[in-house]
């Protein structure tokens, strides 16, 4: 579950990003999803360093549940704060991609 909230985190937090910049693609956004995936899923082996392959399985499953909302969301999201979020080395770098002013 806690998977699940952290890929939906990534996207609720960039969500408010700035509504003048031109919008992500689908392409971009799917990749983008692919990657919140990946560092998910990289996020619970780091911190479950003695997971099993079946736990790491289970945890990308979670993980992929969270990844049609993801896409839907990324949708509204300008193209500089969705290749950030493509481009972040962690979920954490994630929520520094939010370009909305403050």
């Amino acid at each position: 579950m806690k998977l699940v909230a952290a890929l939906l985190a990534a996207a609720a937090i960039a969500f408010t990003a700035g509504a003048c910049s031109p919008k992500a693609s689908e392409e971009e956004c799917r990749a983008a999803a692919d990657h919140v995936v990946d560092l998910t899923v990289a996020a619970f082996t780091k911190s479950n360093p003695g997971a099993t392959e079946q736990a790491v399985a289970a945890a990308r499953e979670r993980a992929e549940k969270g990844r049609n909302r993801f896409v839907t969301l990324c949708s509204k999201l300008d193209r500089v704060t969705v290749i950030c979020i493509g481009g972040a080395g962690t979920l954490e770098a994630t929520q520094k991609c939010d370009t909305s002013p403050k």
